[in-house]
């Protein structure tokens, strides 16, 4: 989602491309926050300031919303993808720390969505359409 935005930069500036790393990238920057904040904040660890854009802006645009929206429709292409003949996705769950992914689980259908909530999310979550939400995941065994 984001090294769209990366390679473009090193093109106009003469720096090098270093592309989005899901481990340490996702963990300092990301997780755990809304996503424009999450955006924001990884944006701005590698000195890129752009527009915030429109909330529901086109995909492909060079704005804080831009990589969000992108993302959020291949959450919905996800989810429609589970409507397949194979899948009953009301025997299928969905595990989301993020908002729309919560919403895109609803919207699918899915017989449980679970949000992972970080720190002031669960009530987000489940305005969202989290029917469940923990902090850990480690949660959802204790209460086997």
């Amino acid at each position: 989602m984001f090294d769209d935005c990366l390679r473009e930069r090193p093109a106009r500036e003469g720096a090098a491309y270093v592309p989005f790393d899901a481990v340490h990238d996702y963990g300092e920057s990301v997780n755990g926050r809304p996503r424009e904040d999450g955006v924001r904040t990884f944006l701005a660890a590698r000195g890129v300031r752009l527009p915030e854009g429109a909330p529901d802006g086109q995909p492909r645009t060079q704005t804080v919303n831009g990589p969000g929206t992108r993302k959020n429709n291949f959450l919905v292409a996800t989810v429609a993808a589970g409507r397949a003949p194979a899948v009953d996705e009301d025997a299928a769950a969905v595990l989301e720390d993020a908002l729309a992914g919560a919403e895109a689980g609803r919207t699918g259908r899915f017989g449980l969505v679970v949000g992972v909530a970080g720190v002031g999310q669960a009530e987000h979550l489940r305005a969202h359409g989290a029917d469940v939400v923990v902090r850990d995941l480690d949660e959802l065994l204790e209460a086997r």
